[in-house]
């Protein structure tokens, strides 16, 4: 079996399950990651995918970085996939593949649906959250979407979404579409517990938080890993250190990502005079990023939409508890006071209301550590469930039943 995969970048969605499955079962693969490269930004842009590149663990001769100029916004929606599908049909007909794998609807799942036709081979979709997922459309603009995908859903041997949330979804736009629910994974080489490394849990913290020997408090460390834009919602995490630094005048958060909210972000810092206690930092290969899991004592997710969210995984796995908003993706990995804690989504008052929780609980914040690394054990595997899905698509005999 070869599987051909398409991506839009360096995700790590699509990395792990890849090597998993190379390693597991001696699959074979290839993978086409496509750039755009925006006039008068390609500096910007070779920034965010040298970023990204670090996260990349694939064999450079399995994958091949495909770059793609974009076109005047009028033109640009009608014509991209097809320029991408353009760009590698030739390089693909010289090879012999069982069956393509697209990561995302919108646009490599298009090019699949053409490539499928080309080749006589068939195709699955993982689905890691539309544009549409995240800004809603009008009931008219909806109409024109539903009929726009309509084939490339339905055509798909199955569509695969990561959360029930993000199942109900395609099926609330396509009910015809194959949808299957398989979570996704993280890279535990790296990620994983080591007490040696990491810090102090909170029982050691609370006596209630003792003077050491320099007449210091401990610093309690706050950690969220995440893009800097509207959704991810860091903000959100930053008004809420306004107030609770008056509680807790040890505390300190790491925000790491990169994206176009920076600046708006080191300015409210800046004019609320909070350096000495935020700390923004770029996105960081993963070897480097383990140490700020490791040195932290709580994670946050305050997105307000997550179709998943690996880096609650990655957190997890690291012994480290857990708080995100309550939304598809952390609705499903955690059990509410078991093994993290969630808020009401975007709800200021109830983000640190939980966070007092958590500081002033340690015995309750030492149980959640230990679900939580236990709970993440079930995530490593669920690659077996993906390539289960393409031994059947191969073999002509896979049936559906929407979870």
């Amino acid at each position: 079996m070869r599987v051909l995969y398409l991506a839009n970048f360096f995700a790590n969605y699509v990395h792990y399950p890849i090597l998993k499955m190379e390693k597991e079962f001696k699959l074979k693969h290839f993978t086409f990651f496509f750039r755009v490269l925006l006039p008068f930004r390609n500096r910007r842009t070779n920034q965010a995918w040298s970023r990204d590149k670090h996260t990349c663990i694939l064999k450079q001769e399995n994958y091949q970085l495909v770059n793609i100029y974009r076109f005047p916004r009028s033109l640009f929606e009608s014509i991209y996939a097809t320029y991408m599908y353009l760009m590698i049909v030739r390089q693909v007909q010289k090879d012999d593949y069982t069956l393509i794998h697209a990561n995302n609807i919108e646009p490599t799942g298009i090019v699949a649906y053409k490539l499928s036709r080309k080749l006589k081979i068939p195709y699955l979709i993982t689905d890691h959250g539309s544009k549409y997922y995240f800004c809603p459309p009008t009931s008219r603009q909806k109409k024109k979407i539903i009929k726009k995908f309509d084939k490339i859903l339905t055509t798909a041997k199955v569509v695969i979404a990561g959360s029930q949330g993000l199942q109900d979804f395609i099926l609330s736009y396509w009910p015809s579409a194959r949808v299957k629910i398989v979570y996704n994974t993280f890279n535990s080489e790296v990620f994983s517990f080591q007490p040696a490394l990491c810090a102090a849990p909170y029982s050691l913290l609370s006596s209630s938080m003792e003077k050491n020997r320099d007449n210091h408090l401990p610093l309690i460390n706050l950690l969220t890993v995440g893009s800097f834009d509207h959704n991810k919602n860091h903000f959100l995490i930053l008004r809420a250190m306004l107030v609770l630094l008056k509680e807790y005048p040890t505390l300190r958060l790491t925000v790491i990502g990169d994206g176009s909210l920076k600046e708006d972000y080191l300015q409210f810092i800046r004019t609320n005079h909070l350096e000495s206690c935020v700390i923004i930092k770029n996105f960081l290969p993963h070897h480097l990023l383990v140490t700020e899991y490791h040195q932290a004592n709580l994670f946050i997710l305050p997105s307000r939409k997550e179709t998943f969210g690996i880096v609650l995984l990655e957190a997890m796995a690291c012994g480290l508890p857990v708080l995100a908003s309550n939304t598809d993706g952390p609705l499903s990995i955690i059990e509410h006071n078991v093994d993290g804690i969630l808020f009401k989504n975007n709800d200021l008052i109830d983000l640190m209301t939980k966070i007092r929780e958590v500081l002033d609980q340690p015995e309750k914040q030492r149980l959640i550590r230990t679900k939580a690394f236990l709970k993440v054990k079930k995530y490593l595997y669920t690659y077996r469930e993906l390539y289960a899905l393409y031994e059947k698509i191969a073999a002509k005999n896979l049936t559906i039943d929407s979870q």
